[in-house]
């Protein structure tokens, strides 16, 4: 099977292209690890596959309307209650 084909079986079954849907798994899991604040924003950038924290500032805040360091500082807020 093509990389392509599988694209496109892909899509055609989840709605969503590989690409959106593994950037999606990613945002997940560095929220989770922003929640734990046992790392820097650098090293859950690096963890969860980011090639720079930029990029992943970037598709953080497209994806959760606020960039990391607003959504750790509102956890850190949550967990103080």
């Amino acid at each position: 099977m093509s990389t392509n084909h599988l694209s496109h079986l892909f899509k055609k079954q989840l709605g969503i292209s590989i690409h959106k849907y593994v950037t999606h798994i990613r945002i997940e899991q560095s929220k989770r690890k922003i929640i734990e604040g046992k790392y820097s924003l650098t090293e859950i950038a690096e963890e969860v596959g980011f090639s720079s924290i930029h990029l992943f500032s970037r598709s953080f805040k497209a994806s959760v309307g606020m960039t990391p360091s607003r959504f750790a500082a509102t956890q850190s807020t949550l967990i103080k209650w």
